[in-house]
């Protein structure tokens, strides 16, 4: 092999990895994850957006702005709520609070 058939295997070793890695992130955000919502003790309008793992304890972790935009447009579209920081919503009575958690809880 010469130098520049060295550097084409490696590439194309690189770009696999680079794919098995998003087809694994996909199925790591889309399979085994799910978000469920916690209320704040002090202020119980308050939510926080946690996930739980298939395989693991409840964590923030892994939580991205693509998981909590969809939810977002939703409470803006049905004046339901508002997101007040990353993982956090505000309600203004139970009634909203009930209807967002029957939708995304």
């Amino acid at each position: 092999m010469n130098l520049q058939e060295i550097v084409l295997d490696e590439a194309a070793k690189a770009i696999q990895l680079t794919i098995d890695f998003g087809i694994f992130r996909s199925w790591l955000d889309n399979e085994s994850m799910k978000i469920v919502w916690e209320r704040d003790a002090a202020y119980p309008l308050i939510v926080i957006a946690r996930i739980a793992y298939d395989h693991g304890p409840i964590t923030q972790t892994g939580l991205r702005e693509h998981n909590l935009e969809p939810i977002q447009l939703w409470c803006m579209h049905n004046r339901c709520g508002r997101r007040i920081s990353f993982d956090t919503f505000q309600f203004r009575n139970e009634a909203e609070l009930s209807m967002f958690l029957l939708k995304w809880g």
